[in-house]
């Protein structure tokens, strides 16, 4: 049963989403920002990451620090991406997973562990053999994952933990699933600095200095030396690899958050699959950006939070709250196709 007050939020936050999205809207100039981060403890050690790198982090560094690092959300709270996904999800899994004859189970970014925990569930209701294995960036979930399967006394279930898929040994065909776990990593924020509409041609990145956060424009030769990374006429390259970014026609300081580390750990778990297996991606996705569209691309959203502030108005609440909130970005179906 759906309570009324989630039915409202959700109520809420549908119209102003589906019926507002997609009007023309006439962008103000954006800015470059400038706010007090209030996680001071957080403040010193993203200044201390950014003294490393000429002072400055990209955007995806600094919300890997607000999440993962030492003062970040993950190291204060207990629910790591906090959805219902597996109410709605353990059994369908299961059974799809016995419809295939697919035993091993890849769970990448499992936070939380709910999902897993159903899935054995019905395993064990269905008598269908399952293996799981996750896979999380921090290593401190790693380690509560562990203690949590052997409190629940399921650690017959548990293959390979890791932080990269990249390190296990699958020698079969495997079921992976992204669960609300491709719009967790955080994503690249691209700008247009000319003076008419045009495809990125930079990053935003920011500095950190006595509590202050500053947003600023990198350089190429920053990317290069601390991102292996280069931006070129709307081509983003990564470890050689070329991200085409150039159907996205940006508004002058427009901003464009752009999943490209999402779409890094697509590639990687592909590379690494046997032949026959299969990737199933559940998530929230956009319409595709239209030319006419001026405002902000895939503003962050706040999973802890279901009422009006469910959804970031400006960048301005995410620096300031850092640290405290678990974030994630919608995506656009039309790039994982």
């Amino acid at each position: 049963m759906v309570s009324l007050k989630y039915l409202s939020s959700y109520l809420s936050y549908y119209l102003e989403n589906k019926f507002i999205q997609g009007r023309k809207i006439t962008q103000q100039p954006h800015t470059l920002q400038s706010i007090k981060i209030k996680n001071f403890k957080l403040a010193d050690e993203l200044e201390e990451e950014a003294a490393k790198q000429e002072g400055l982090l990209s955007f995806a560094q600094f919300l890997h620090a607000t999440q993962f690092g030492k003062y970040g959300y993950h190291a204060s709270h207990s629910f790591h991406g906090m959805t219902d996904v597996h109410f709605r999800w353990g059994k369908s899994l299961v059974l799809l997973a016995k419809k295939l004859a697919l035993t091993n189970i890849i769970e990448f970014g499992y936070g939380d562990c709910a999902l897993a925990l159903e899935m054995m569930k019905y395993a064990e209701e269905l008598k269908t053999p399952l293996t799981w294995n996750g896979v999380e960036i921090s290593d401190m979930l790693l380690d509560l994952t562990r203690k949590l399967f052997i409190k629940k006394k399921k650690m017959q279930y548990v293959g390979q933990l890791t932080t990269d898929i990249t390190n296990m040994q699958i020698d079969k065909p495997s079921f992976v699933v992204f669960s609300f776990s491709l719009d967790s990593i955080p994503p690249l924020v691209f700008t247009n600095t000319t003076n008419k509409p045009g495809v990125p041609n930079a990053l935003v990145g920011v500095s950190v200095k006595n509590g202050i956060l500053q947003e600023k424009i990198l350089t190429n030769a920053w990317l290069k030396t601390y991102t292996k990374a280069s931006i070129t006429n709307g081509i983003y390259t990564h470890n050689n690899i070329p991200f085409d970014l150039s159907s996205w026609i940006l508004a002058p300081n427009q901003f464009a958050f752009i999943p490209i580390h999402s779409f890094i750990a697509l590639k990687k778990t592909a590379d690494v699959l046997p032949k026959k297996s299969i990737v199933m991606i559940i998530d929230e996705f956009q319409y595709p950006p239209v030319s006419f569209e001026t405002k902000p691309l895939c503003i962050p959203k706040d999973l802890e939070k279901f009422g009006p502030n469910r959804d970031y108005k400006n960048l301005l609440s995410l620096y300031k709250n850092a640290g405290k909130d678990i974030l994630y970005y919608a995506s656009y179906l039309s790039t994982y196709s």
